[in-house]
This record gives structure tokens, C-alpha cells and sequence, in this order.
């Protein structure tokens, strides 16, 4: 929210582009992927807890689409949706395309 409002980040990390202070590590475990992820998703949905969740879950959709085009382009059809069901329930791809990084907010 500080990058879209102008502030300085309040980041353990940040650099400098353009004149422009831009985050790069929120923290040990949160890196520039998750922030900018969520900066699209705040910038589409509005700054909420749900717009970062929702941006999290569109996101693991993405990849299961990916991977069953890809598996289905290697493969076969079974093969492509084999490969999609058992990546979207396994527990650790739910949870990390539930909330990504920041799983505080869970």
C-alpha cells in the first residue's frame, strides 16, 4: 500500500529506480514476487484481505491451467488430468496458493 500511495516502503529491503524507492524483501520469507503479486491484486480488487487471498487463488488456478496444458502437450489427456488433481489437492500447493507468502493471513 506505501509503493501505491507514494511512501517509502517499510521494507528490510528496497532499492531505488528512477528516483523511486521500490520494496524488494518485506521480509526473510516474503521476497518481490509475493509484493508485486499483491500489488496487482490490491491495485484490481481494492486494498483488503480478500483481494490478496483472491489474487493468491487466481494464481494456483493459473498454474494448474499451466500444468495441465503442458502435462496434455507431453502426454495424454489422463496423464494432463492425473497430474492437475493430484498438484491441486495436494496440501502444501492448497496452502500456499490459499495465501501464499503471507500466511498471516490466514
Amino acid at each position: 500500500m506505501e509503493t501505491m500511495f507514494g511512501l517509502p516502503p517499510s521494507t528490510l529491503k528496497s532499492i531505488t529506480v528512477f528516483g523511486r524507492q521500490l520494496p524488494l524483501m518485506k521480509q526473510q520469507h516474503i521476497g518481490p514476487t509475493s509484493i508485486y503479486i499483491n500489488y496487482i491484486g490490491i491495485a484490481l480488487f481494492g486494498i483488503t484481505v480478500e483481494a490478496v487471498r483472491l489474487t493468491h487463488l487466481l494464481l494456483g488456478a493459473l498454474a494448474l491451467a499451466l500444468l495441465w496444458c503442458l502435462a496434455r502437450l507431453w502426454f495424454d489427456d489422463w496423464t494432463a488430468l492425473l497430474a492437475a488433481l493430484l498438484c491441486g489437492t495436494s496440501p502444501l500447493f492448497i496452502w500456499w496458493s490459499r495465501a501464499g507468502a503471507v500466511w498471516t493471513l490466514s
